[in-house]
């Protein structure tokens, strides 16, 4: 015959399981025990780039361009202040730079944890603690901006012409990238029976129709507005809102509205969600 086991001493055996691992919890927290950690690849943010314009100077950026993108810093302290990567930020101020060239400006760490704060943990080492970046002439230069119309809209509904903010597009970067640039294009592409209006946005291209895909080129204009609209011709109901009361019920009433009907044109995107026009409301009190 099988024994059974004692659930007094299962008890036990979790109780001293949990004690055990809240020991080796305490004593390896809150011993005092310094550990290190390397935060590699993070972001270097350069600030100010807009008193680099005012000087006529630009930041050249990019993996070839000879500026530093990332930096890697490795933390000490406490296991339990374990640093959240989320929460690092490095920033690179620009504002003193007066003049074209490669040169050196000091990445300033911020870390927006109390922890970090309160000097539960510091900064061990640093993979370079000046960031190089190389500033260059600003270069500017207008080119033309284009549309371009692919798609069909569906039947019984007809497309507008399109909208345009500008005509034109002022561009900065290094002169030998904007050079590039031969016109802007904005793209309709509006696929198969379309039935609302359509927006997009501009690409770069040079002389061949090949679309640039320039980190250096710098649209001086912000946002551009281009939209297409489409427009829909829609028989609508006419009605009226009747406001009813006791003794003047709607059901007790002979009404007509002449024509019951109208032929309206215009925005998709309206129209596409009525389906009749409210003319008035009227008390049959």
């Amino acid at each position: 015959m099988r024994k059974t086991q004692n659930p007094r001493n299962i008890l036990y055996l979790v109780l001293s399981i949990v004690i055990a691992a809240g020991i080796w919890y305490y004593v390896d927290e809150f011993n005092g025990r310094v550990v290190t950690q390397t935060v590699a690849g993070i972001p270097i943010e350069y600030i100010n780039q807009d008193a680099l314009a005012d000087n006529g100077l630009m930041l050249a950026e990019g993996e070839d361009s000879g500026t530093s993108t990332t930096i890697d810093i490795t933390f000490k302290g406490n296991r339990r202040h374990i640093v959240d990567r989320s929460k690092i930020r490095v920033t690179a101020n620009l504002a003193s730079i007066t003049e074209a060239g490669i040169q050196s400006v000091k990445p300033d760490l911020t870390y927006t944890d109390r922890k970090f704060n309160s000097g539960n943990t510091s900064v061990e080492e640093q993979s370079l603690y000046m960031a190089t970046v190389n500033i260059c002439e600003l270069s500017h230069k207008e080119v033309e901006l284009r549309c371009e119309l692919t798609g069909n809209v569906a039947e019984g509904y007809s497309a507008g012409k399109v909208q345009l903010s500008q005509t034109s597009i002022a561009v900065r970067g290094q002169e030998e990238e904007i050079a590039k640039v031969s016109y802007a294009k904005v793209i309709f592409d509006i696929g198969k029976n379309t039935k609302e209006t359509v927006t997009a946005d501009y690409q770069f291209y040079d002389e061949d129709g090949q679309v640039l895909n320039l980190s250096g080129i710098h649209a001086e204009a912000g946002q551009i507005q281009a939209t297409l609209p489409v427009y829909v011709t829609k028989e609508l109901k006419l009605t009226v809102d009747f406001k009813e009361a006791p003794g003047a019920q709607l059901e007790n009433m002979i009404w007509a509205i002449k024509p019951e009907s109208v032929v309206v044109s215009g925005d998709a995107s309206v129209l596409n969600d009525m389906d009749s026009i409210v003319l008035d409301s009227f008390d049959l009190l």
